[in-house]
């Protein structure tokens, strides 16, 4: 059974001449290049940082109830957060666990 896209009908026939054009297809392929150099994707799915941000804000509460300081405690967000979307996690003493060995912590 195949289902019917009332909405994008109307758009089909110019979406799929684009996606055929040698315009497309170079961007398509430069886009691949760029995908492939990156060496450390995120594993947070399609559902990305925001469904995140809750577990390590909780993670990161709880080690300073217990009172633990971070090794991250001084690093600019950014970088956590990089690095816990890659996988590592916070152990009970504040240091990071970093399972891909292409990423220094």
């Amino acid at each position: 059974m195949t289902k019917e896209y009332e909405k994008q009908k109307a758009f089909w026939d110019e979406f799929k001449a684009y996606k055929l054009s040698e315009e497309a297809k170079a961007l398509s392929a430069k886009n691949k290049e760029n995908s492939d150099k990156n060496r450390n994707p995120h594993r947070l799915g399609s559902r990305g940082y925001i469904h995140q941000l809750p577990k390590w804000d909780a993670r990161l509460a709880e080690l300073a109830k217990d009172g633990v300081t971070p090794v991250t405690s001084d690093w600019q967000l950014r970088a956590v957060q990089f690095l816990l979307a890659r996988g590592a996690k916070f152990q009970d003493d504040g240091t990071l666990s970093v399972p891909n060995t292409d990423v220094d912590s």
